[in-house]
Formats: C-alpha cells, sequence, structure tokens
C-alpha cells in the first residue's frame, strides 16, 4: 500500500496505475487510527512531499506504523507533488518514477542499487576533475610498476590509498621519502609530511643542502668553514653565507614551503595521532583544493590515539594502519605513505622470496594486509650493482 500525503496525490496515482491501485490519501498527512488494522501484513510505503512539512509528516508516520509493527519503507520523493509531476510529465512518466522508487525501498534499501545507478558515476566524474589523482614519486620505472599500467602515458605513482615502504635501518627510507615530497611539492601538489625521529630543522636542512650544496654539518653547527678569495681558511654563520651566495635557493626553498607542511611527531606525549594528521590533512585539503600527499615516518615510533596509549604495541600498530587508511586514504582520497621497520630475521630472504619481505614488516601482520601497495628499500650490494650497470655502493651505503 502507498500513503500519499493527500487526495490529489492519490487521485493522481490512481490515474496512473488504474482505479485498484492500493493508494490511500492521508488529509493533512495524518494517519487514522482505525486504518492500522487492515494494514497488517501489508509493506506501506509513506509518499510525502519534498518540503519540511512533508519530511515531518513522513518521520512522524513511519515512527507510528514502526510502533503498530506494520513493515513501512519511505518512498524518496524529490521536487514538485505527485500531482505537479503528472500534470507536467504525463501518466507514462509518473508510472516510470514510482516503479523506480518503489525499487529503490524495496531492492535499493539492501543493495547498493541506488548507489551504483545514482552515486558511483558521479564520483568517476569528480574524480577526473581532480588536478593530481597520482603523486609521482619521480622515478619513472617504479611510478609505472605502482600505477600497475606500465604502458600508461599519464604516468604513474602513488593514488589514494595506503602506501607501505620498508628497509633495514640506515637504507636511505628518510632520504627516499624527503626526496618524493619535495618532488612533489616541487610540482605543486600539497604534500603532509610526520616525522616522529627527525626534527623539523634536520629535514628542512637536508633539502637546502641538497639545494645549495652546502654540508649538513654547516646546518648542524650554524657555521659554514671555506676558503677565501685567498685560499685562506674563514667562517661565517651558515644563514649569512645562504643569503648572500645562494638567494636563488633560498627563494627555491620557500616555493617549496608553499605546499610542504613538515610536522614533528611525539609518541611519548600522545602528539600527531591519526586524528591529528587527518585535521592538517583537511586543512590542506581545504586550502589547495585537492587531498594532500601524506607520508609518516615512521609507524612503529607513531602515536596511538589517546584509548590505544596503554595498550601492546601489535594493537597500537593495527590501530594506526587501519586509522591512516579508513580516516586519510579513503575518507579524503589521499595517498598515504607510510614507513615501516622490518623484522631482522627475514633480511636475507628479501629477493629469493618476496612474501618473506612482506612477513618482514614488523609486530603487527595487519601493515601489508591493509596497504595498497608494499615497497622494500634494501641496499644494493657490489656484485648486485654491476649487474644492474650501477656504480659501486659506496661506504655509507
Amino acid at each position: 500500500m502507498i500513503l500519499a500525503e493527500g487526495e490529489l496525490d492519490a487521485l493522481s496515482i490512481l490515474a496512473t496505475s488504474g482505479a485498484d491501485a492500493p493508494v490511500v490519501g492521508l488529509p493533512g498527512g495524518n494517519l487514522k487510527d482505525t486504518w492500522a488494522e487492515q494494514m497488517k501484513g501489508l509493506t506501506v510505503y509513506v509518499l510525502m512531499d519534498d518540503d519540511a512539512a512533508g519530511h515531518k509528516h513522513r518521520t512522524r508516520i513511519l515512527d507510528e506504523l514502526a510502533g503498530l509493527d506494520i513493515r513501512a519503507r519511505a518512498l524518496d520523493w524529490t521536487g514538485d507533488d505527485v500531482n505537479a509531476y503528472l500534470v507536467a510529465n504525463g501518466p507514462d512518466a509518473l508510472q516510470e518514477r514510482l516503479g523506480q522508487l518503489l525499487e529503490d525501498a524495496d531492492t535499493g534499501a539492501v543493495t547498493d542499487l541506488v548507489y551504483v545507478r545514482d552515486t558511483f558515476m558521479d564520483e568517476l566524474d569528480a574524480r577526473a576533475t581532480r588536478r593530481n589523482t597520482v603523486y609521482p614519486t619521480g622515478l619513472a620505472s617504479f611510478d609505472a610498476i605502482l600505477s600497475g599500467q606500465p604502458d600508461d602515458p599519464s604516468g604513474g605513482g602513488f593514488v589514494a590509498g595506503l602506501h607501505i615502504v620498508g628497509g633495514v635501518p640506515g637504507v636511505g627510507k628518510t632520504a627516499w621519502l624527503l626526496q618524493v615530497a619535495t618532488h612533489n611539492a616541487r610540482a605543486g601538489r600539497p604534500v603532509l609530511m610526520v616525522s616522529y625521529e627527525q626534527p623539523k630543522a634536520e629535514l628542512w636542512a637536508r633539502i637546502m643542502g641538497s639545494l645549495t650544496g652546502v654540508p649538513s654539518k654547516a646546518f648542524k653547527t650554524g657555521r659554514w668553514f671555506y676558503r677565501d678569495e685567498h685560499g685562506q681558511h674563514a667562517e661565517m654563520p651558515t644563514a649569512e653565507y645562504l643569503r648572500r651566495n645562494k638567494p636563488t635557493a633560498l627563494e627555491a626553498c620557500r616555493d617549496l614551503s608553499r605546499r610542504l607542511r613538515i610536522v614533528e611527531g611525539n609518541s611519548d606525549t600522545g602528539r600527531w595521532t591519526v586524528a591529528s594528521i587527518k585535521r592538517v590533512a583537511e586543512e590542506l585539503a581545504d586550502a589547495y583544493g585537492e587531498a594532500p600527499l601524506v607520508m609518516v615516518d615512521y609507524l612503529q615510533v607513531a602515536a596511538p590515539d589517546e584509548a590505544y596509549q596503554k595498550r601492546e604495541l601489535r594493537e597500537q600498530v593495527k590501530q594506526i594502519t587501519y586509522g591512516l587508511q579508513s580516516g586519510i586514504a579513503r575518507d579524503l582520497q589521499a595517498p598515504v605513505v607510510l614507513i615501516s621497520s622490518l623484522g631482522r630475521a627475514s633480511y636475507a630472504d628479501w629477493k629469493d622470496d618476496p612474501l618473506n619481505g612482506l612477513r618482514a614488516f614488523k609486530e603487527a601482520g595487519e601493515v601489508e594486509y591493509s596497504a595498497y601497495t608494499a615497497t622494500l628499500l634494501y641496499g644494493l650490494g657490489e656484485e648486485e650493482a654491476k649487474e644492474n650497470d650501477l656504480p659501486a655502493p659506496g661506504p655509507f651505503s
């Protein structure tokens, strides 16, 4: 049975569906108590006008029917009322629309019919209009692997989702992450980098060093030792040297800072939990009109939410991983790149069996199960470098 808001709407449905159609008009949207017994065993569809009064009537009637143990469903009518729609579009159009609403209320209530028909294609259109749907690493061959389409001329990289990067200590995970961050910021894409180990000043010093050639010691000590025009040893504050001699590099660094934000996480005080990261990622998305690339360094020292701070590390890792995946990667449609340390037991087995590499992610199997991609970084030995026609590893590689 269909309950329409008024007699005229009920008559419009009768004129369209036939005189024996099970439809009742409710004057003023009021359901008579004496009708309840006649509705027992029926599925009742409530069709009210798309206005404030109609929405109020619909909620009240659905509640009343539920209280009487009568199965009731709402027909999601939008726009002008039923009679106006009939006058404007004719009986065939009204019949088709009623059929769709009834199908939505039945099948659509328990399946994804309405989503696929009405929402999914709109979401695809929205993705097509985003400025940046892929965040490349700058390594073309690796980006092609990430995309899964090596022949795609638009290039590859990190797409929305959670991506895990693991490696042994000292292999250069943070340095690589910083390169990816600056590569995207230089291209005008917003980037949020959360570091739980390195301070903000250290990471910006690395960026500045790569732009200027000034060694890291000069940033750590704040003083630059050099030879003057007479070949004599001299020194000056590093900042003064940069202002005098590297103005172009300083401006390039400022340009990067317009798109790149680095924050210092702190697991001891609970600062920069997943909720904190999501809040700032949302601010960047609002500012730039697109989701940022989010990079977290690194998982095992990241800060869990307050409710998990006294639990075992494995539970904390699970909460952080799922939080990044569902709260940021999924909700914001942002690529999230997460560095993870690796268990030492499987160090030697990576190249012989890649699955051993996945098992090497330390403390929680949920890490690789939550990830869209999992990447393992390792240093090349001399023989492997030679086989791949690469420079021989240096003393710190």
